[in-house]
């Protein structure tokens, strides 16, 4: 066996570990970005980002409808087996939720830039990245 410390890359294919979230207190997991496409994945970030957008300044009633429908797509993707009827009892402001949670489980102890539905870079941030444990 080779030292880790040389390895450029790990992959595994085993089953990701997911974490869940609570509804109405039924739980259900999840998904990573494993589970994901490039192509999906690239359409979820982008679609994060154009809700981040789309929440900055005024919002219009077109505005809310878009963000609406970009939450929409969004939690359908990135929570696992959720039933139609649970879909249907969600707010604007639990998709939102569970769309941050989403992207705070890709990304544990790391500021990536590739999570699927992060915000868009800054102008501003000036600040430096947070350090990891």
């Amino acid at each position: 066996m080779s030292d880790t410390k040389d390895l450029a890359l790990s992959i595994s294919t085993a089953a990701p570990k997911r974490k869940r979230i609570s509804i109405d207190d039924a739980e259900y997991e999840l998904a990573t970005t494993d589970d994901l496409e490039l192509k999906e994945s690239l359409m979820l970030g982008q679609a994060g980002k154009r809700v981040q957008k789309c929440m900055q300044g005024e919002v219009t009633d077109e505005g809310a409808e878009e963000i609406q429908t970009l939450l929409d797509t969004i939690v359908q993707r990135v929570v696992i087996a959720l039933p139609a009827e649970v879909f249907a009892k969600l707010r604007g402001g639990h998709k939102l939720a569970i769309m941050e949670a989403f992207n705070e489980a890709a990304r544990p102890g790391e500021a990536s830039q590739q999570t699927p539905t992060s915000p868009p870079d800054s102008s501003d941030s000036t600040a430096d990245p947070p350090a990891s444990g």
